[in-house]
């Protein structure tokens, strides 16, 4: 028998002012490296302001979680 731990996520009034209030830094984001694989030409059909389903990354989901700073690094 399968047991299903998951339940629903409440959002206190509390918790959302404590979110805006805080700098909420991305500091793992596979918007890069997906680039890479998908080469040169997917950043002239990329739109980040739409939603990107195959990334972790478009504008209107960082928006939306309140995303203030992103950092990647570069591995040559």
């Amino acid at each position: 028998m399968e047991q299903n731990d998951t339940k629903d996520i409440i959002l206190t009034e509390e918790a959302l002012r404590i979110h805006r209030a805080a700098l909420v830094v991305d500091g793992h984001n596979d918007l890069p490296f997906k680039i890479r694989i998908k080469g040169p030409s997917a950043l002239e059909t990329l739109d980040l302001m739409t939603n990107q389903p195959e990334f972790q990354t478009d504008i209107q989901r960082m928006i939306k979680g309140g995303i203030g700073a992103q950092f990647w690094i570069a591995v040559g």
